[in-house]
């Protein structure tokens, strides 16, 4: 969207009915900004109905306005821009954003955002083993397998359950890339570092609003503080999988875990492992544990829906 806006084909504080008529209930009190910077208040469509429904059906096909659908059929969770809450409906917006910047046909709505990153930074930066495979459900190449194992009896799921194939659609611009923790790297390092964006664009990707004690949030982006100073990042997780990525300021430390996981069976003990061995390795030292309510705490918190539900 900084690519768009220093192209000057969208404003960052365009309304979201400018760009989707209709398609938001309050749309005209919604910036791009706000969706980016997860201040929209919109309702997150990844909820534990959502996530049953994915476990039992994984090869569904879903279109981005079912998804948007399924959110804006809840009331908000808050006025536009009065406070902060992690939404995956903000990303499906963005993306149909895009589609509506490129008068993709319908028939190409799914494909345009994946053009977009593609030739803006996928080819760019080389990323030969990133991909956005829209509905493919096969993950190619080697890879690990997650599961979900004794999921609640009412779910109606099978004791262990791979959660490795699903159809990414349910995603799409909310997390659907496939990547290998070296093109994460590179590209975190290219963006955290001027090489993607302008100054002005720079500028605004990291001017950021309070989203949790140590941590803040960009445009898509956050900045928390380690022990070792600031870093800037993401993170992501599917019912098989979690990753985050931390790059310091000036790009000369940077950390990229992945792992996959029991999705029943996240701990506040993994997850505190998780974070240390983070830290550990993006500050190049051992660390002693950070006790809770800290970083661990706070990097919870900044997870997307699917870490949250249990």
């Amino acid at each position: 969207m900084a690519q768009f806006a220093a192209e000057q084909r969208l404003s960052l504080d365009d309304t979201v009915q400018r760009w989707l008529p209709g398609v938001v209930p309050n749309g005209d009190a919604i910036t791009v900004r706000q969706l980016m910077n997860h201040t929209s208040g919109l309702y997150d469509y990844i909820d534990v109905p959502f996530y049953i429904q994915l476990l039992r059906e994984p090869l569904t096909t879903w279109q981005p306005l079912e998804l948007v659908q399924r959110a804006v059929a809840h009331p908000p969770s808050f006025a536009p821009g009065t406070s902060w809450s992690y939404s995956n409906t903000n990303y499906i917006l963005l993306g149909l954003i895009v589609a509506a910047i490129d008068k993709a046909p319908a028939p190409l709505q799914l494909a345009s955002p994946a053009l977009e990153i593609d030739r803006r930074i996928v080819g760019p930066l080389g990323l030969s083993h990133t991909s956005f495979p829209l509905t493919d459900p096969d993950i190619h190449g080697p890879h690990a397998h997650g599961y979900a194992i004794d999921p609640l009896p009412e779910w109606g799921l099978p004791a262990i359950l791979d959660t490795t194939r699903f159809n990414p659609s349910w995603a799409w611009t909310a997390g659907a890339i496939v990547s290998t923790l070296e093109d994460v790297a590179d590209f975190h390092r290219a963006l955290f570092t001027g090489q993607l964006l302008g100054a002005d664009q720079q500028r605004e990707l990291e001017t950021t609003v309070s989203a949790e004690p140590a941590l803040d949030y960009g445009l898509g982006v956050f900045t928390l503080q380690t022990p070792c100073g600031p870093a800037w990042g993401h993170d992501g997780a599917t019912p098989s999988a979690v990753s985050i990525s931390l790059t310091s300021p000036d790009g000369s430390r940077q950390a990229v875990m992945m792992l996959t996981r029991d999705a029943n069976t996240w701990t506040d003990q993994i997850r505190a492992d998780y974070e240390t061995a983070l830290l550990t390795a993006f500050c190049g030292e051992e660390l002693p544990a950070v006790p809770a309510p800290t970083l661990a705490a706070t990097i919870a918190t900044a997870l997307p829906s699917l870490q949250r539900l249990r």
